[in-house]
């Protein structure tokens, strides 16, 4: 089975931008070692060691040594799309070995649908128009980037028999699946429901719009 998950940020003690909590506080957690424990249990409960599991960037703001120590723990073959906070990667003591790759960007089949990872958003991939899965992290706010889906949705509206799947650019943010890795369809199900809300959200908001 492949699982896909973003942003774990393992050991992270910054503060979440534009608050005065640090991100362990912000998730609901009392200290960063138990945010930790609580993702290592989330992660083994749902994956086996047979299962590959592909991390779509910032995985760690730990250690060398820290994140080793994680990566022990986390059954499943493991896969990393580089985030900018994995800076353990930089470290000579990491085994990059405990990944079965290390890429910048990513190109998988997931049952006969192409499926690009890349830490950033982006609405310009390969199979875009054919029905293709860009799945991506970074962005811990939905209404970011959909404020760019739409733009792009409008732009490509002027291409004649261009097709635009906006549905198929998810954020596969650790926090959307209380910390669990999903299968694609597991996150498809789960991006239609947040876009929903996040409509009926804005409806509520702005009703007059």
């Amino acid at each position: 089975m492949k699982y896909y998950i973003a942003d774990t940020h393992f050991f992270c003690t910054r503060n979440k931008r534009n608050t005065t909590l640090p991100i362990y506080r912000y998730r609901g957690f009392p200290d960063v070692d138990q945010m930790n424990a609580f993702m290592i249990r989330q992660w083994n409960a749902k994956v086996s060691q047979v299962d590959e599991v592909f991390i779509i960037g910032d995985f760690s703001d730990g250690t060398a040594a820290q994140t080793m120590q994680v990566l022990s723990q986390l059954s499943g073959k493991k896969y990393l799309v580089a985030g900018e906070y994995d800076m353990f990667l930089m470290d000579p003591h990491f085994n990059p070995a405990m990944f079965g790759w290390i890429r910048n960007y990513a190109e998988i089949d997931d049952e006969s649908r192409v499926v690009n990872l890349f830490h950033y958003p982006s609405v310009c991939y390969h199979d875009a128009h054919g029905g293709g899965y860009m799945l991506y992290g970074h962005i811990h706010d939905d209404l970011v980037t959909q404020g760019i889906i739409e733009r792009a949705e409008e732009d490509i509206k002027n291409f004649r028999g261009t097709k635009f799947y906006k549905n198929h650019i998810i954020n596969c943010f650790c926090a959307y699946s209380n910390f669990v890795p999903m299968t694609l369809d597991e996150w498809i199900v789960n991006n239609q429901k947040r876009r929903q809300q996040m409509q009926l959200q804005m409806q509520k908001d702005y009703p007059h719009e």
